[in-house]
This record gives C-alpha cells, structure tokens and sequence, in this order.
C-alpha cells in the first residue's frame, strides 16, 4: 500500500515541477489558481493534499489534464525519485536517528531534480547489477547506524542496567540460562518448549520460532542446540521483553524482512541480549586484564568467553560495543567469513568498520579471499581437525597484518568455530585494530614477537605479490588495473614527448 506522505510529497514535487516550468512565482501562481501563496507552499512541501476542485484549478493554469496531476508517476528527472517514493524503502529507513527528516529532503529532491534523479538512477543500477536485495539495503543501513554510533546505544545500556538493578542490584555472578528462563516463565509468561528436527527437517538451521499467542507467548527452540546456544535464544527474548519491542522476527531464518524497524529490533534484541549475559563492568575488568598482559594468549582469550557462555560472534560484539567507548580503541574492525566445510569456499556473512579504514571488506562472490590471513588460515585448520575426529572446537589465534595495497596495518584476533545445527558449516569471527597510537596505548601484547606478521590482500583476484604460495586464483583484476596504469603511463609520456 502507498502512504499517503509519499502521495502528497509527490503532488508538491508535481505541482513544484509544473510552476517552475511556467516560470510562475508562488504569487503568481496563487494569483492565477484562486489558492492562498502559504497554501501552495504547504502543498509543495509535502504538508496538505488539496482537494479536487482545486486540484482543477491548478491543472487549468498548467493546462494539463486533471489525470496527469493526480497521476504518481512524476514527469522527466524526477521520475526516478517517485520510483524511490513509491517502493516505500525510503519509509521503511528511520531517517531521524540519521539526522534526516523525510519532508525536508523534499525541497532538496525539487531544487535538484536532474542531479538527485541521476542519483537515484544510480543507486537502482547499482543493484541491479550487484543484484542487491531488499534486505541486504537494510542492512547496509544498519551497519551504517551502528558505525556512526562506534556501536555503543546508551539508551540500550540503560534498558538493562534498569532490568539488572531490579533483579538483584550488583550482579556478582553471570546469569544463567535457568535464571532468565525463570523469569520469562513466570513474570513474561512464557511457554518454552522444543521442536524435533527429525520431524521438521526442513527447520534443521532454525534455532527458535516464536509463536505470539493472546494469553500466553509460546518458544519453541531447536532441540539439538547446546546451552550456550539456548541461553542467547532465551536471553534475547528477555531482551524483547526488557525494551519492549513488538516489531521482532518470529524465527531465527531470514524468510522475509518486512521492513527495516524488523532489522533495527532484531539488532537492538540481540545488543541487550549481549548486555544481559555480558554486563558492562565484568567485561570491562576481563578486557582491561587482558590488554595488559605482555603476551597474546588465547587460551585465556577463549576463557573468558566461555565464563559467559556465548558465542565468539556475541563475544566479540560486545567487546565492539565497548572499547571505544571506555578504552578509546575506535579503529577496529568486526568480519564474520563462513566456509562449507566440504569445499573451499570462503565468504564474508557479515562486517562492521568502526574506522575509517576499510581494507578487509566483504568481496565478490566470485572472488578468493585471501588464503594468507588468519580468519581462513583458522578455517582450513578447523576443518582439518574435523575430519581427524570430529574435534569440535572453538580455536583461536593471533596475526598481525600488512595490507599490501593501502599499506594499513593491523593486529587481528579470529575465533573459528563450527555453525551447528547449520550442517558442515564453519565460521571464523574476526576483531581487527588498527595499530595506531591508541591501540599501543591500551594494549601492551601489540608487538608479541609471538604473534606471526604476513602481508595479505582482500583477494587472489586483486593481488599483486607474486611469491604467494597460497594463492587461490590468477590475480586477473590486478592485472587488468596495470595494463590500464600502462596505458595511462604511455599516454602521458607521449603527451610530453610531443608537446
């Protein structure tokens, strides 16, 4: 369905469109159309929808048809833009925590209509070639919202201090997945039940359905999960239930996504789910005992995970949530690679920059990551280990990297880990940190002659190290770029050679 906004916005850039085209001022035009200067102005911004009589009026003075002006399909360079209006994403999007304000925008989209229609043009062709989903724009847009914040929400943070003070003040010891399941029970009451796989095969890498029945809400979780994978399911909908967010997935698979309010509080679910099983001042106390020790040690890495019961990905999270707000280690980086563990496949699921350095970043389908980092280097290891003994892990472990184009450096922790119940599926999680002054400031094991060093591109396909002996692929795309350099080169040699 089309809201009505968009219809009235689309009227005013109409009506806008058409004055200008006459070269009418909004005096004129009000002098001509019978219709109040401030009332047009109104209807140009988007703000009133008039009437048809007066609809009328302004179509005789355009000496259009009435049709042409009630029709949504705005004329020449802003049809592009009631293509956007139209499809409703621009809605969906909450524009104000970006600062934006969709009737605003509107004068902007009138005053420009070619440069902002060639925009929009190109953003629409943008995906279609990259074949960009509804969802994955949403969450493009998430990843943004997240960034601009340094992926710390206070207000989130405040949701659950107020639930933990109301449950015990201090907390001294870490919830339990019995503890919130208590409490969902008895004072959300909630029904929490499991559903066999075996008669539901096609469910198999579900981990929950929600089912939000009148008296009583219903869970029902996947009944090969581990407690570690329970609690976060179960400490996720005590997350809903603390913030009170009624627009939430009802189902861990991502069937549909009906709108970006669904993403949003999927993410804000999942943050004070971390929140609940990570308070703020038991990590803090690990992180900073961490960052001084003079060795990486993974082992105590892994450690301090496994005291919350969490995954690496919700780990690892929390930490983003944390050091640069109370460490000042801003420049880090969050890259999620999955790998079938059959093949040698190895794509990024998942990224977030909290820099502005955005060297390793999510890559072409078609493309080879690079073999020599150790997110994959983790990966192939994971995956030997498996078919030694079905050695389950989670296994860690440290590099620091040089990126051979942009020359960015980096200290880089990946966990990897199997992605059960989704079957031969791996996935390494990886927190990288500029090494900058602020990252040698607050980390003492920066220069851990421990720690393997290795230069590494983003993939096979763009790189242009010569002597690499994991390489996956022919470095094509680095090879088109130096012909089209030599190219160039020539071009100016001749230039001077004969001017």
């Amino acid at each position: 369905m089309i809201r009505e906004e968009n219809v009235r916005i689309i009227f005013g850039l109409k009506l806008k469109h058409y004055r200008h085209e006459k070269g009418l001022s909004l005096s004129a035009l009000s002098e001509e159309s019978g219709l109040s200067p401030s009332y047009l102005n109104e209807i140009e911004k988007g703000k009133k929808y008039p009437k048809t009589e007066k609809i009328v009026a302004l179509a005789h003075v355009f000496e259009v048809g009435y049709d042409d002006m009630v029709s949504l399909k705005l004329p020449g360079p802003l049809s592009a833009i009631s293509d956007l209006l139209l499809s409703n994403i621009i809605n969906d999007l909450p524009l104000h925590m970006f600062g934006f304000d969709l009737s605003r925008m509107v004068d902007w989209m009138a005053d420009s209509p070619s440069q902002v229609g060639a925009f929009m043009s190109t953003i629409v062709e943008i995906a279609r070639n990259y074949d960009m989903k509804k969802e994955q724009f949403y969450f493009a847009a998430l990843r943004s919202y997240q960034e601009v914040n340094d992926n710390y929400f206070e207000e989130l943070e405040a949701a659950v201090q107020g639930f933990i003070d109301a449950h015990g003040g201090d907390v001294k010891e870490i919830i339990r997945y019995n503890e919130i399941l208590s409490i969902l029970i008895n004072k959300y009451k909630y029904e929490v039940r499991e559903f066999k796989v075996d008669e539901y095969p096609e469910l198999r890498a579900s981990r929950y359905i929600f089912i939000p029945n009148k008296n009583k809400k219903i869970l029902l979780i996947n009944n090969t999960l581990n407690e570690n994978q329970r609690l976060f399911i179960v400490g996720r909908e005590l997350a809903y239930c603390i913030s009170k967010l009624k627009d939430r997935p009802h189902h861990s698979l991502l069937v549909e996504v009906p709108s970006f309010e669904h993403i949003l509080n999927n993410f804000r679910g999942a943050y004070c789910a971390a929140a609940v099983l990570m308070p703020k001042d038991h990590v803090m106390y690990d992180l900073e005992k961490l960052l001084k020790m003079r060795r990486f040690d993974g082992d105590y890495l892994l450690s301090i995970m496994n005291k919350y019961q969490v995954a690496p990905e919700i780990f690892f999270h929390r930490v983003t949530n944390l050091l640069p707000k109370f460490f000042g280690i801003r420049q880090l980086f969050f890259i999620r690679i999955q790998n079938d563990s059959k093949t040698s496949v190895f794509d990024v699921t998942r990224e977030l920059h909290l820099s502005t350095l955005h060297s390793p970043h999510g890559n072409e389908k078609s493309r080879h990551y690079c073999r020599r980092w150790v997110a994959v280097k983790l990966l192939k290891d994971l995956s030997e280990r498996q078919k030694e003994g079905g050695f389950s892990g989670p296994i860690t472990k440290a590099q620091r990297v040089r990126y051979v184009d942009s020359g960015n450096d980096y200290f880089c922790i990946s966990i990897a880990r199997p992605m059960a119940p989704t079957p031969n599926t791996n996935a390494s999680v990886t927190l990288g940190f500029e090494i900058n002054t602020a990252f040698k400031k607050n980390c003492n094991f920066w220069d851990d002659t421990n720690v393997e060093d290795a230069e590494v591109n983003e993939t096979c396909e763009t790189c242009k190290l010569s002597d690499c002996k994991e390489r996956a692929a022919e470095p094509i795309v680095y090879a088109r770029r130096k012909r089209v350099q030599g190219i160039r080169d020539a071009m100016e040699r001749l230039k001077k050679q004969e001017g």
